[in-house]
């Protein structure tokens, strides 16, 4: 009798004779490749969503280009462990195989994947909300195009923050590095432009009270000190920027806008703006392509909700 494959083992896939099926990447292959090189990890109903092709094609598609001997994409391993696993749709990584088709197809970029390889759930985070964001307005501006504007490209920004913190004054210098990997943008029909960064507000403590330990409001003197010193301008030549921060509920929202609150003694800020999606530990949730975040009001602290697919004053650079 015919061995089932496990949907979390590599072995191979028989054929009607017993034997492994091979398979040759082809064109669509080479796309789901490519956005798989782009977005580090990515359920099946989320490439379902971007490449349009259907999800029972999918479904076979990518479960034999995941197991040997051909091996062109993995299954991460640390899915398996997560609440609900063996019911949630299963997620993909580009493989060492597919890296390799898009070098010979001399389609293989040097760009960093969006999304931490060590950190999972974190990393999710990051790529279900820029991919959705993909999927819903279409015209993306990536770092490659930003940064091919400026003599010298960082991704990352140095920045002086301060702080009083039990009545002692702190300061921090340190180059902020955001969870996009630098700045992207939604390019609108009427030309003009928006720049984005991001920012996956998963455990990190969100007030502090020293400036050496990752949390949110490090983060916010940071984000606070390239605005108001104009530095999105100087150093990536941005006319424009949103910080977005995604988190996992309501109530750590409101804790942030509470310290924003605080810090610009309730004048508010319009450059941070907040939205809730599903993490993957939620028992009860699972993420699923969310093109709402285009559309839907971002939250912000003392500012009217601010809406993505609604078009800036000003042009983009020509």
């Amino acid at each position: 009798m015919k061995k089932r494959n496990s949907r979390w083992d590599d072995e191979p896939r028989l054929d009607a004779k017993g034997q492994p099926i091979v398979v040759y990447p082809c064109a669509t292959d080479i796309v789901i490749f490519r956005l798989l090189q782009r977005y580090r990890y990515l359920p099946i109903d989320f490439i379902v969503a971007h490449t349009g092709l259907s999800y029972s094609y999918l479904k076979h598609r990518l479960d034999v280009l995941a197991r040997k001997p051909n091996k062109f994409l993995h299954r991460p391993e640390k899915q398996q462990v997560q609440p609900n696993a063996n019911y949630r749709f299963l997620i993909y990584e580009l493989g060492t195989r597919g890296e390799t088709v898009l070098k010979d197809h001399l389609l293989y970029s040097e760009e960093p994947h969006l999304g931490d390889e060590h950190l999972f759930a974190h990393s999710l985070m990051v790529s279900e909300t820029i991919v959705s964001l993909d999927i819903a307005a279409d015209k993306m501006i990536w770092w490659p195009e930003i940064a091919g504007r400026l003599k010298e490209p960082h991704r990352s920004i140095p920045v002086h923050i301060e702080h009083q913190l039990d009545k002692v004054k702190k300061t921090a210098d340190f180059d902020y590095y955001n969870d996009s990997n630098g700045p992207f943008g939604i390019r609108y029909d009427d030309g003009t432009a928006r720049f984005l960064s991001l920012e996956a507000e998963h455990t990190n403590q969100v007030d502090c009270n020293n400036l050496t330990k990752t949390s949110f409001l490090k983060k916010y003197l940071a984000i606070r000190y390239i605005m108001e010193n104009d530095l999105h301008k100087k150093h990536w030549g941005l006319p424009n920027l949103i910080t977005l921060v995604v988190t996992s509920s309501q109530a750590r929202i409101d804790t942030m806008k509470t310290l924003i609150m605080r810090e610009t003694k309730d004048k508010g800020c319009p450059y941070i703006a907040f939205a809730i999606i599903p993490v993957l530990e939620d028992p009860f949730t699972a993420a699923k392509p969310m093109p709402e975040l285009f559309t839907q009001g971002w939250q912000r602290a003392g500012q009217p909700d601010l809406f993505l697919n609604s078009p800036t004053a000003k042009k983009a650079a020509a």
